[in-house]
């Protein structure tokens, strides 16, 4: 009896363990290795001489939910995201979980998602940063942080951000598509811990039966 408890619950584990290796799988083969409009893997063609190291985007606006702080960042090779921003219907405000420590815990991009990042970051010509002038209200607050890698070192860009729209849309689409891609793997990853604990606290004396033709049976 005790041996087919453990067979079963080995079985369980080896589908729930299939199971998020395919997510992992899909992630890979999919998002990271999907065309885009003709170029293969990671669209990276166009890098004008420069690596993107980091970008961040800080938008004060006097409608709420047209604010937005989001941090795109490179760790340990890994594009990630971190920050807040309003959902597509402009209802609702998306936000990091943080951890233990109040640390944020970022999303995962794609390296598409980098390289577009990256390819309209250096094609587009945004005016240089400057602060709001306190005497002219409901002013727009749009600050671009860039961290370039070029040949002769780290390059450091302030830009503003008040009217790029084209580069808006993309990185709220990009933040969009990493906030449910993450929310879905969390659900899965839910489902398939709650399946095994509840399998576990389940299999014993009652949930087995001895047969004639089968040793063990599962009710």
């Amino acid at each position: 009896m005790k041996k087919a408890s453990i067979i079963a619950l080995t079985i369980v584990s080896a589908v729930v363990f299939i199971a998020l290796a395919g997510v992992s799988l899909y992630r890979y083969f999919v998002d990271n290795r999907i065309q885009d409009g003709g170029r293969m893997e990671n669209p990276d063609t166009y890098r004008a001489g420069k690596d993107l190291v980091e970008f961040e985007w800080r938008q004060n606006h006097r409608n709420f939910y047209s604010c937005f702080s989001l941090k795109f960042y490179r760790e340990k090779d890994m594009p990630l995201l971190t920050g807040r921003f309003p959902d597509r219907s402009g209802d609702e405000m998306r936000e990091s979980e943080t951890d233990a420590f109040s640390n944020p815990i970022p999303w995962q991009l794609t390296w598409v998602q980098w390289f577009e990042l990256q390819n309209m970051l250096a094609e587009s010509d945004l005016p240089a940063y400057r602060k709001p002038s306190p005497n002219v209200q409901d002013e727009t607050d749009s600050k671009i942080r860039v961290i370039w890698r070029t040949d002769d070192g780290n390059e450091i860009q302030k830009l503003s951000g008040s009217h790029a729209e084209a580069l808006e849309t993309l990185v709220l689409s990009i933040a969009e598509e990493a906030y449910a891609t993450s929310n879905l793997e969390t659900e899965e990853c839910e489902v398939c811990q709650t399946a095994v604990v509840h399998f576990a606290q389940n299999v014993g004396p009652n949930a087995l039966r001895k047969n004639k033709n089968k040793p063990y049976d599962l009710l």
